[in-house]
């Protein structure tokens, strides 16, 4: 089952996807057969921030060889 809720408005530069009212409507649906499992896969499309090169080495957090 293949959920495709969107929202009309999104935050900066990310997608309209509405996870939350997918989720959601994805639970409804699924309490109403408690005979069968389930299982819900997230799979992360949107990067928690904008990419930046080599920020991991100038803040000393990654050795980076080459």
């Amino acid at each position: 089952m293949e959920k495709n809720r969107k929202l009309s408005l999104r935050p900066g530069r990310f997608s309209n996807n509405d996870y939350a009212g997918n989720f959601a409507e994805f639970l409804a649906v699924a309490k109403l057969d408690k005979s069968r499992p389930w299982v819900f896969w997230y799979g992360a499309t949107e990067p928690h921030r904008g990419y930046e090169a080599g920020v991991g080495r100038r803040m000393r957090k990654k050795a980076i060889g080459y």
